[in-house]
């Protein structure tokens, strides 16, 4: 598996051509941009805004 991540300041977090080329690229399987929000919710169809400790724990449960 491998993830794409990027973290971004905003609470109205967006991606950017760059973002989804490196993800391409990679073949990244999921797709993630950090924010400083509360909450998780899809970006598009491929790729899920989400705050840190969201994603920290999310990725704890991967072992």
């Amino acid at each position: 598996m491998l993830i794409e991540r990027h973290a971004k300041r905003s609470a109205t977090p967006r991606t950017s051509k760059g973002f989804a080329l490196a993800a391409e690229d990679v073949q990244a399987t999921e797709r993630f941009v950090v924010h400083s929000g509360d909450d998780s919710f899809p970006l598009n169809a491929n790729t899920l805004a989400i705050p840190l400790a969201a994603l920290m724990e999310r990725l704890a449960g991967m072992d």
